[in-house]
């Protein structure tokens, strides 16, 4: 054979060994790229959060007031048994009965690596600007005293009529939570999410009988990531004003059936926090990771009333805290949740 000849075959055959390496090389790293979503390699886990409001009770009695604690502190030490954390948001009721009993239970939250915020519980009629802006002030003084301005940086609730981002922010709260319906009575209705039901934006009325709780914003596929608002004008991202926490889920014993379908009677059941883990993985799976993300659930004081309630809780956190480990989630307070939103 001639030289010339076996020696360009040769490098034919090297060539042709070199494309299919090639090739097959970059399918491999496009596959690696494309694998699966939920490899704690590819997406960063989602921050979860729990509040837990101290509302609802207007009056306290020293016998009456020791039972809440006492419960409050088994749900304390229950979420740092299992590595999680619970943040205590407080009305002025709780408040005020700690300053007159003692043994208030927001420094033991704090001295246990969990949160502490206000919560706002004003009525939907107020009308004037200055009102909002006093409730909101009233109650950040109030909590500012029990356990420092730099522990109670935001708030769940107040909303009204008015513009409730500016109030708060004017009355130095940093972020608010929460944020359900009653929170579209502020926006113009032409910048109110449309109502499936009627084709039209929701209506005061419509939010005021049947919607007022449903967390907001309406699609999941937006809900989970925060946002600043600089007024109520809509509920988009202004770039700038108060941070507004979204992510809510809603209270962890109606999440099942919808709290308009259960409220007051609803009662919490293993439906209630699988939904809850399906929310997670479902979300983890398609989530954006150019921006933060958020999902907590509200606590309330009354949620475990009995032994098989609180199997339920025990058996939902050690599932938690799997997910934890599998890098899914990352257990936060909305205050941590709150910084890491502004340094991301």
């Amino acid at each position: 054979m001639n030289p010339m000849k076996a020696s360009l075959g040769f490098i034919y055959v090297l060539y042709y060994f070199i494309i299919i390496f090639l090739t097959t090389s970059c399918l491999k790293m496009g596959l690696d790229t494309a694998q699966d979503p939920g490899s704690e390699h590819e997406r960063a886990p989602i921050n979860f959060a729990v509040m837990m409001h101290l509302e609802g009770e207007t009056s306290f009695n020293p016998s009456f007031y020791q039972q809440y604690n006492t419960k409050l502190q088994e749900a304390i030490d229950l979420y740092s048994d299992y590595g999680a954390k619970i943040t205590v948001e407080s009305e002025l009721s709780y408040i005020n009965a700690a300053d007159t009993y003692g043994n208030g239970l927001l420094s033991y939250a704090l001295q246990h690596g969990h949160g502490v915020g206000s919560h706002c519980d004003m009525s939907s009629n107020i009308n004037s600007y200055t009102e909002e802006v006093s409730e909101y002030t009233t109650r950040k003084n109030a909590i500012d005293q029990v356990v420092g301005s730099s522990n109670n940086l935001g708030c769940s609730g107040g909303w009204s009529k008015t513009n409730w981002a500016q109030a708060a922010f004017e009355a130095g709260f940093s972020y608010l939570s929460a944020p359900v319906m009653l929170s579209y009575l502020a926006v113009p209705y032409a910048h109110r999410p449309i109502n499936s039901q009627t084709g039209q934006p929701y209506t005061d009325d419509e939010i005021n009988n049947v919607y007022y709780h449903d967390p907001v914003p309406i699609d999941s596929s937006d809900r989970f990531y925060p946002r600043m608002l600089k007024d109520t004008q809509d509920l988009d991202d202004d770039g700038e004003g108060i941070v507004l926490l979204t992510g809510s889920l809603g209270e962890i014993s109606s999440l099942y059936e919808g709290r308009k379908n259960c409220f007051p009677n609803c009662t919490l059941s293993e439906d209630d926090t699988d939904y809850i883990i399906s929310e997670i993985k479902n979300f983890y799976n398609s989530k954006d990771e150019s921006k933060h993300s958020l999902i907590y659930i509200h606590f309330p004081h009354s949620t475990i009333k009995s032994d098989a309630d609180l199997e339920i809780i025990e058996t939902w956190l050690g599932k938690m805290q799997e997910l934890q480990d599998q890098g899914i989630i990352e257990w936060k307070t909305m205050k941590e949740s709150y910084e890491e939103y502004k340094n991301f």
